[in-house]
């Protein structure tokens, strides 16, 4: 799969567990010297694994390996490049749709299902990230952007104008997200907004600004993953890089994973919950 982002992995997974119920996802290429010969697996690999994967082509085809490759542009680039001999025996070639962080969509969605007064972005990404992830949650949705450092007036009216589209604006400061509120209540839209603004860090993670209550906190953070791999496998997961992938790299949910893990639950369970 070919210019492959993170929030798809999840989807990959899933899509081939009924076939492949014991699929793993790796980031060491150096994994094919140890699986069982005649293993399925995705590898994540870097651009940097293009000469290893070059030399040590013959181990795939001699321990009968059936291997998804996961790149990014970049990877797949140093791969065509560098690793000609190993690239040549790809047989099937996808190119891997855009996707914003699963969790960053399913927020979306779930402030719609409960009537939030609106969206929280505490997330990195500026407004083509939200846009990313308002068309994964509701395809088909606009999405108009308002200044709410404009004129008072014009904003309640363009916002009463936006119609089915999701209004979105970037507020950094309680008085900007305070104004916005007020905006909102006079044009009486609920919902179908999205404020971009600062987190506030809690012991349970970001959490709403206090000028925007109730409001639905969305964010799109995802750890890399080698390091939610090996915080699984650190409590003893079996298939960390799979429930890894099937938590959508999302941190408080790997976190949460590893002591459900630490205390004894089972993964199979757990594997079956998230897929």
């Amino acid at each position: 799969m070919d210019h492959a982002g993170p929030g798809r992995l999840g989807e990959l997974v899933r899509a081939l567990l009924p076939e492949h119920p014991g699929i793993d996802v790796h980031v060491d290429p150096r994994v094919a010297e140890t699986v069982p010969p005649g293993s399925t697996f995705v590898l994540v690999p870097r651009a940097s694994d293009a000469d290893w994967l070059n030399i040590q082509r013959p181990l795939f085809a001699r321990r009968r390996l059936r291997v998804v490759l996961f790149c990014d542009r970049t990877t797949s680039a140093a791969l065509a490049r560098h690793a000609v001999d190993f690239f040549d025996w790809i047989s099937v070639y996808v190119r891997c749709p855009d996707g914003a962080a699963p969790h960053a969509a399913q927020g979306i969605r779930c402030a719609l299902r409960t009537r939030a007064p609106g969206v929280a972005w505490l997330g990195r990404g500026g407004e083509a990230t939200v846009a990313a992830a308002l068309s994964e949650a509701l395809p088909g949705r606009g999405l108009m952007r308002i200044d709410p450092m404009g004129g008072y007036a014009r904003m309640v009216e363009a916002i009463q104008g936006a119609g089915r589209a999701w209004v979105v604006a970037a507020a950094e400061h309680a008085t900007l997200q305070r104004r916005i509120r007020w905006a909102l209540a006079e044009a009486r839209r609920g919902t179908r907004a999205i404020v971009v603004a600062p987190g506030v860090a809690s012991p349970v993670g970001l959490r709403c600004p206090p000028a925007l209550p109730g409001w639905w906190p969305v964010d799109d953070a995802m750890l890399p993953l080698a390091e939610a791999r090996r915080a699984l496998a650190d409590v003893g997961a079996a298939s960390p890089g799979r429930l890894a992938a099937l938590a959508g790299l999302e941190p408080d949910a790997v976190e949460l994973l590893a002591r459900l893990i630490a205390r004894g639950e089972d993964e199979g369970a757990l594997t079956s919950i998230l897929a």
